[in-house]
């Protein structure tokens, strides 16, 4: 924020955690989120066995192999070594004598592409087939020994074939370029929004080259290589920034937020993906240096946003200066909850040299009507206006589902800004938390319907947080898979910087919340959670940056669950802290009536706020207590 407040253009990478949908990172508006695109230059070899059964995938090579015995590399793991490390081509984890002059199987993970190509060579291997073991991207980096990435639909074949044959062969084909892909495309690994933090938000902003990018690199990390072929959204964000610099030479006046809005608003869509894939789509730079207008914003937009926020409690900055997220002056428009109607507000500023007059077009999103206010700007050079979009669901409205749409601004003479439009309508709006404190008091919120017809408030709980005071030593290496390794290879809680604690969910219950808070650690404690269900699937975590962290489970399974608290950063050797969970029962009449609902509507009328009035009483001091309102239409509810 402050560089940006400085005039510095800061571009970010969106995570590599995709497909999974609200992966994406980096939500603050004032930086440039850059998710990854691949392209059609894609050169392809064939794995061809003895039997003639041929897979294809990206190759870098240029030569060939002829047929070649072929061995996975988890069936030779070298003396001492893991089978799981030898898969995975770890230094020193295969056994040289049954390597050499073979083409190796490695499966992908953990350590880099190109490093397991180079412990395949030095343990004498010829050639290496790497294979994904879940959906992923396919990279023809620059390997050590001729090498071809195949994705994870073949691997069964490809083992059963290489583990169950008395002599597997294969030969590899050099590889040929091919360009018969549609381009650009979302990379398979790029992250994904809705954002978590916010869905009256877009993220990411905008999609960039991230796969198979030639690049310099430091010989130090790379081999002794100069140079290399990488992918992620850490070779997007660096195509973003410097594009910004290339803007900024041709427009050196505008501020970051003029030069991101120019980005976003003149980037070409992307066939097949969605704004949650690529943002405002693929960068194209001319057409951003020619953009006709720009939507600006500066320090007391985002000063607003973080007081909207609660994220600064200052009256004297907040007082005059409170914006909701979705009415900060960003290109794209997101709701992420349309119960009937909103309204949200915008500013465009002419960035030509000429007075133009826009006109405002509307691609609306399915289900819901857009009316734009006033519908043309006539605008000086430099002039900024503002004007309203007025969202309406209406009756094709599918609630609780995104729906995708575009505003479009153009003078006669001018290139087009297009703004997406991110709507999912709701039959109900109300704050996800209220809070208060006291053995008994009251309160109120309001809630927006999205229909009209019969509506009923149910109270549930109060519910006494159990509680568990435990002590989970510091990990010196700040990491939970380096914890869990530790574990798993025989170390205790305390020396892995871990502690496992069980707690009971009931039957019938609608929402388990676990949670740790600052004020019950006894220092200045970084700790993470990480809750697992009755079978020890992984479900869900909060990693923040101090002790404050909750995690929540709606309809979660009966029985016994585990909450796994990493030590992270503790401020000594450990920390003493106080875990709390409550499971909060799905009947109302499960509840002691500590909940009560005062006073609500009985029926709802669409684009209408009523009030919900509340109390609680008979709560024991000295504890922490978790209820719900759920709000029913028949027989739908959520809480």
């Amino acid at each position: 924020l402050r560089a940006s407040n400085a005039g510095i253009f800061v571009a970010a990478s969106a995570g590599n955690s995709g497909p999974t949908e609200s992966t994406v990172a980096h939500p603050s508006p004032w930086i440039t989120t850059v998710a990854a695109s691949t392209h059609d230059r894609y050169v392809e070899a064939t794995l061809t066995t003895r039997e003639g059964v041929k897979y294809t995938g990206p190759s870098s090579q240029t030569t060939g192999l002829p047929l070649t015995r072929m061995i996975y590399a988890g069936d030779i793991p070298a003396e001492g070594a893991d089978e799981d490390d030898a898969a995975l081509c770890f230094p020193g984890s295969i056994n040289p004598a049954l390597a050499v002059k073979r083409i190796v199987v490695c499966d992908r993970g953990v350590n880099a592409r190109t490093e397991k190509s180079k412990v395949v060579r030095d343990a004498g291997g010829v050639g290496m087939v790497l294979v994904n073991t879940s959906p992923n991207s396919v990279n023809g980096d620059i390997h050590f020994v001729p090498t071809i990435h195949l994705d994870a639909d073949v691997r069964p074949a490809l083992l059963a074939y290489v583990s169950g044959t008395r002599r597997p062969a294969s030969s590899l084909s050099p590889g040929v370029s091919v360009g018969d892909e549609t381009a650009p495309l979302p990379a398979v690994f790029t992250s994904r929004g809705p954002l978590r933090a916010s869905s009256d938000l877009l993220k990411p902003d905008i999609t960039a080259p991230g796969v198979d990018v030639l690049a310099a690199v430091s010989p130090d990390g790379y081999f002794g290589r100069n140079y290399d072929l990488l992918s992620g959204t850490s070779m997007s964000s660096p195509h973003m920034a410097g594009l910004s610099l290339v803007v900024k030479s041709a427009r050196p006046n505008w501020t970051p937020a003029e030069t991101k809005s120019a980005l976003m608003t003149s980037a070409y869509a992307v066939d097949g993906a969605s704004p949650f894939d690529v943002g405002s789509g693929h960068v194209s730079i001319n057409r951003a240096i020619a953009s006709p207008l720009v939507y600006p914003a500066g320090v007391n937009d985002y000063f607003g946003f973080l007081c909207g926020l609660g994220e600064i409690d200052n009256p004297s900055l907040c007082a005059n200066n409170n914006i909701e997220v979705s009415d900060l002056n960003q290109p794209n428009i997101a709701i992420g909850q349309l119960a009937g109607t909103r309204t949200v507000t915008r500013r465009i500023k002419n960035s030509g040299t000429k007075t133009a007059t826009f006109r405002s077009t509307v691609a609306a999103p399915p289900g819901v009507d857009v009316a734009v206010a006033p519908s043309q700007l006539r605008l000086n050079p430099g002039q900024t206006k503002s004007f309203r979009v007025t969202f309406t669901a209406n009756t094709g409205a599918v609630f609780d589902e995104y729906s995708f749409g575009k505003l479009t601004w153009k003078a006669p003479t001018t290139s087009k800004a297009e703004s997406e439009l991110v709507v999912r309508p709701t039959e109900l709006t109300f704050p996800e938390e209220v809070s208060g404190t006291g053995v008994a008091g009251e309160g109120e919120f309001d809630i927006t319907f999205g229909y009209t017809g019969p509506y009923a408030a149910g109270a549930h709980g109060m519910i006494p947080a159990d509680k568990d005071d435990i002590t989970v030593t510091d990990d010196p290496g700040n990491d939970i898979d380096g914890a869990l390794e530790c574990y798993d290879d025989g170390g205790t809680e305390e020396e892995c910087g871990i502690r496992f604690v069980p707690f009971d969910v009931p039957a019938g219950t609608a929402l388990t919340r676990v949670s740790t808070f600052d004020a019950f650690t006894d220092g200045e404690d970084d700790v993470d959670l990480y809750v697992f269900d009755p079978e020890f699937n992984f479900v869900d975590a909060s990693g923040g940056g101090t002790a404050q962290e909750q995690v929540d489970i709606p309809n979660p399974e009966t029985g016994e669950w585990t909450t796994l608290v990493h030590g992270w950063e503790t401020d000594g050797d450990d920390a003493n802290l106080t875990m709390f969970n409550w499971s909060v029962p799905a009947d109302p009449a499960n509840d002691d009536g500590s909940l009560a609902i005062e006073s609500a509507p009985a029926s709802a009328t669409v684009g209408e706020t009523a009030t919900i009035q509340y109390s609680w009483s008979g709560l024991a001091a000295g504890n922490k207590y978790l209820g719900a309102v759920s709000h029913s239409r028949g027989t739908k509810s959520s809480a």
